[in-house]
């Protein structure tokens, strides 16, 4: 429920709140999280004694609160001003304090690139100033500005802090009695106490997805009430099984799976047949026979054969190159104050999937075969578009997550099997899994400060909103209790080894064996919408966008 903003309640708090609260707070179902904030902030601050009781209450309700948020909130019986992101940084807020061009300070949920300096500000914890007439320039503000941080604690503090509901991974290293034999690196391991483990998995994962779309209101019959970024990978599809479980049986759920035209890739595909005295075998027709839309079309058949009550639809985003350029500048403009070859080659893919518009894949028009990784055939590929089909879901779920809790990126192998040397002697078996549990340490901690806010610009320029279930603080919490040695082995093949955990959930509990063993791909590279231009194979991920 969507309400005018700001709020000003009837002691004059001012707030701009933009978020969903799935816990913490009570919101009935006709109720806006905006409003009942508001009123519950009002409650608290009016009740305060003083200054530093206001904000002790203000610190204990906003930590309580399970979702993404950012928010901007005055109160005026104090003269302060109070703004911040969730703990994991899943909305967009950008700030100009470290700006050398203005004397104004913004603070906003989008960029305009107009306004230069603009930055994210850090989902490292709540930002205070103490607003007098002292403030007349950046500098000042700066130099009032306080950090109340985010502390993972079991004892009160001498300073004012929001809990942090998750501390450090697990840091006891498997040893040889307790790993399994990795004889068979294409078979999960044996390993004592996982079904437990497995079932606490479902449940919290299940009960993430269930806050998440039990909260949107119900559908024009016919239209789905959630979409999914869909590369037919493991995270996302997860996500699409246990969405199964929560929605009326005969509600669809949009699979939102996109496909760029590469100039670059075809070019070098037509000189491969110009050189080839046979007709090769590995080069598809189709400009848009990406490796993402192939594993789409495997994992979509899969999931319709395990839930065929489910009116899943797979909507193909194909995008020629001459459209992606009609809308280049407005796809800088939702990254911004992003603006490198990597922020757009991922960000290109991000808005248009989320836009929304394909055509719907139907399955008995499938006219040839496709090929999975390991060589067998599939009758999933051949895609006759139908007519032009618009996604109506207002929110969409993304699969970020997996990758950084469960070691799904090649940072986590590298650091596996060159682990830092010590004193000259080869690395041992501890050495590996050290290194490796400080990789994992390091894309917990950074996780926040990596690009949600700009994945949220991005999907929110189509007025839809991004959440993100892997991402719930019970489950990282859970995550974070875990031996390293359960959530992933990386001696195992890349169908086994990264995010071992999710692909063992994904095939003993869910039943989707094939989806479980999808090797991770970057959506860059599975989307084709990297090094799109002839001319672009030298650039540069940290190079400015041109």
């Amino acid at each position: 429920m969507a309400v005018p903003q700001p709020l000003i309640d009837e002691h004059s708090n001012v707030l701009c709140f933009n978020g969903e609260v799935f816990g913490g707070v009570r919101v009935t179902s006709d109720e806006c999280d905006t409003v009942v904030l508001s009123r519950t902030l009002a409650e608290v601050l009016q009740g305060a004694t003083d200054v530093h009781d206001a904000e002790e209450n203000l610190l204990r309700l906003f930590e309580k609160i399970e979702g993404p948020y950012a928010f901007v909130l005055f109160i005026p019986r104090f003269k302060r001003l109070y703004f911040g992101r969730d703990l994991m940084g899943r909305r967009s807020l950008l700030w100009n304090l470290n700006s050398t061009t203005s004397s104004d300070f913004i603070i906003s949920s989008v960029g305009d690139t107009s306004v230069t300096d603009l930055e994210d500000v850090p989902a490292d914890g709540m930002y205070c100033i103490d607003i007098d007439d002292s403030l007349v320039s950046l500098g000042h503000i700066k130099a009032n500005m306080r950090t109340i941080p985010w502390l993972h604690c079991s004892s009160p503090q001498p300073a004012p802090y929001l809990y942090k509901p998750f501390g450090d991974l697990e840091s006891v290293l498997p040893t040889i009695s307790n790993l399994a034999p990795a004889d068979n690196c294409l078979a999960f391991p044996y390993l004592s106490g996982m079904q437990n483990i497995l079932v606490n998995i479902d449940r919290l994962l299940t009960d993430s997805i269930r806050v998440r779309l039990e909260t949107i209101p119900p559908p024009i019959p016919g239209n789905a009430r959630v979409a999914i970024l869909f590369s037919g990978g493991l995270d996302c599809a997860v996500l699409a099984a246990l969405a199964d479980r929560v929605l009326p049986p005969d509600e669809p759920i949009d699979l939102l799976n996109v496909a760029f035209e590469n100039p670059r890739i075809a070019h070098a595909k037509q000189a491969k047949k110009s050189k080839s005295r046979t007709t090769p075998t590995d080069v598809s027709d189709s400009i848009y026979d990406v490796p993402d839309r192939l594993t789409a079309l495997r994992s979509y058949a899969e999931l319709r054969a395990r839930y065929p009550r489910r009116p899943y639809r797979l909507v193909l985003i194909d995008v020629p190159y001459h459209e992606l350029e009609d809308r280049k500048a407005d796809v800088i403009s939702a990254l911004y104050p992003k603006n490198t070859v990597m922020d757009f080659s991922i960000g290109v893919a991000f808005w248009w999937a989320s836009r929304g518009v394909g055509c719907l894949y139907d399955a008995s028009n499938a006219i040839t075969a496709a090929t999975t990784p390991d060589g067998r055939d599939s009758d999933t590929n051949g895609v006759k578009p139908s007519e032009t089909y618009v996604s109506k879901a207002r929110v969409v779920l993304t699969g970020l997550g997996p990758d950084e809790l469960l070691g799904g990126y090649s940072s986590h192998l590298a650091a596996f099997t060159h682990p830092p040397a010590s004193d000259g002697e080869p690395p041992s078996d501890t050495d590996c899994w050290a290194s490796l549990l400080a990789a994992l340490s390091t894309s917990l901690t950074n996780l926040p400060s990596r690009n949600l806010s700009r994945d949220d610009r991005l999907i929110s320029s189509h007025g839809k909103e991004a959440r993100f279930p892997y991402l719930c603080t019970h489950f990282i919490r859970y995550i974070t209790t875990l031996p390293v040695h359960y959530k992933l082995d990386l001696r195992f093949e890349k169908s086994v080894g990264p995010k071992m955990l999710l692909r063992r959930y994904c095939a003993e509990i869910l039943g989707l064996e094939g989806i479980a063993v999808e090797v991770k791909r970057a959506v860059q590279f599975g989307a084709r919408s990297a090094k799109m231009g002839v001319g672009d194979r030298g650039a540069k991920g940290a190079d400015l966008i041109a």
